[in-house]
């Protein structure tokens, strides 16, 4: 998922293009999954954290490598650094909770407003 996300990084030049970008690749995997896909490391950490302290402590590791290419996405584009991170920990949390309801209702919808609702 963080190359994913670094390649939509590179490839998006504001934060809103970014956030469309990484909407529509996890509305696709949805689709493609036939809303059966979600997180694994969501699922993982659900039922494991934080009995088992090297899940926990993986799976800190993988969510903060996502919260620190978004939030260099908010700070090239004039995000304070502190900011930055709040909001990029607020972004992967809506998007990690969109992925739930989308999966639920079987929409892209939920994730596809994520995008929308954060990118402006």
């Amino acid at each position: 998922m963080r190359e994913t996300l670094e390649d939509l990084a590179k490839r998006h030049a504001t934060p809103r293009a970014f956030l469309r970008g990484w909407a529509r690749v996890m509305a696709g995997w949805m689709e493609e999954s036939e809303f059966r896909s979600g997180c694994p490391i969501a699922t993982t950490l659900l039922e494991t954290a934080p009995h088992s302290p090297r899940i926990t402590a993986a799976g800190e590791r993988a969510l903060d490598g996502w919260i620190e290419v978004v939030a260099g996405v908010l700070a090239r584009d004039g995000t304070p650094p502190r900011d930055a991170r709040t909001r990029a920990q607020l972004v992967v949390s809506a998007m990690e909770g969109a992925l739930v309801l989308a999966r639920v209702r079987r929409s892209t919808r939920p994730i596809l407003d994520v995008a929308k609702m954060a990118g402006d």
